[in-house]
């Protein structure tokens, strides 16, 4: 893991074509981040993917049928 500390207007470059900048910051905490990457690169709010994960793991187990209790 790396921690870096950034100001607003500095940036972060990931490999050779991605660039995270610090767009802003509010009082509540909060932090803006300009993401420039190419259109292959998936670009994903983590919360937001395992979310989805979970509502389709949900709908997997739903559409599998009940196993009989008495085999």
């Amino acid at each position: 893991m790396l921690i870096l500390i950034r100001k607003i207007g500095e940036s972060i470059l990931v490999g050779e074509n991605i660039k995270l900048t610090i767009f802003s910051t509010s009082k509540s905490g909060q932090i803006r981040i300009q993401i420039e990457a190419p259109s292959s690169v998936k670009v994903h709010r983590r919360e937001l993917l395992k979310q989805q994960q979970q509502q389709q793991q949900q709908q997997q187990q739903q559409k599998q049928p009940h196993s009989l209790k008495n085999e």
